[in-house]
């Protein structure tokens, strides 16, 4: 016969505390008012709060070692799922849709884990992990999200902000499995306005750093003339423009910073030979 283990929440000290001082001022006179009670009992409710989040995470830490793995796997399995409590006609919802067809349409492969978990609270609409299976167990490269409301909660004006953590010994470890090395100033600086030239920009992006380029996409918004400088800025040998003009002909105009020539309109499937021949 085994044992039945079980576990039982202690109330932590700052709530008892809490809960004495709160009784010793309704016992003794100490409040006068609804207003004054209502306040004693956000008080103590406010303890207990921020006691029960580490008391149940103590309690579960206990139990789940005696917990089987497979029933772990069945209970998390079984949960409900975020993206199914989403309303389909929702903002996040929109977002979500249009970053998986920009996903799409720049041919990057992704997978929606509904299970995904960063482990910071500020964290808004998408997170996302960059892994690998040429790192072994240790696959994830990267992590990140949107939090788009940080900077309103630290006191300043709204924000939109996108952001990462980065493991530099892994990515290292793939540059040197792949014989890659990392330019000191990019091939081509891409400039776009419009929603369909960035849906356009980005799937060009995409296809010149696989053929080997070091290629940046503008960000943060901005003019053509505006973007431009920053292309000059960069260092960049070529600037690549795409507007709604081009977004429609599915062209791109490739313009040399660095290199003799004018300005051309090329189909993205023949730029990254433009820019080689002028090496």
């Amino acid at each position: 016969m085994t044992k039945r283990r079980t576990s039982k929440l202690q109330i932590p000290e700052s709530v008892a505390e809490a809960y004495k001082r709160v009784e010793s001022l309704v016992t003794h006179g100490g409040i006068t008012s609804l207003e004054e009670l209502q306040g004693a009992v956000e008080y103590l409710l406010d303890k207990v709060k921020a006691a029960a989040g580490s008391a149940l995470a103590g309690v579960f830490a206990e139990t789940s070692q005696h917990v089987p793995s497979k029933t772990v796997e069945a209970l998390i399995a079984a949960a409900p799922r975020l993206d199914d409590l989403v309303d389909e006609q929702s903002a996040s919802r929109r977002h979500f849709n249009d970053l998986q067809q920009r996903l799409e349409a720049a041919g990057i492969a992704f997978e929606v884990n509904a299970r995904l978990v960063r482990g910071l609270d500020y964290y808004n609409r998408t997170v996302f992990e960059w892994v690998s299976d040429g790192l072994g167990a240790q696959g994830t490269v990267a992590g990140g999200g949107r939090y788009d409301g940080l900077f309103t909660q630290l006191g300043g004006p709204p924000t939109p902000a996108c952001g990462f953590a980065l493991g530099v010994d892994r990515l290292v470890l793939l540059l040197r499995e792949a014989g890659a090395s990392v330019a000191a100033v990019p091939d081509a600086y891409v400039v776009h306005v419009g929603a369909a030239a960035t849906d356009l920009a980005l799937a060009t992006a995409e296809r010149l750093r696989d053929a080997g380029l070091a290629i940046v996409v503008h960000a943060g918004g901005g003019n053509f003339k505006a973007q431009l400088k920053k292309a000059d800025a960069s260092g960049a040998r070529w600037a690549l423009i795409v507007g709604d003009d081009e977004a429609a002909a599915h062209r791109v105009a490739v313009k040399p910073l660095r290199v003799p020539g004018e300005q051309i309109a090329l189909p993205p499937e023949d730029i990254a030979a433009q820019i080689r021949a002028a090496h």
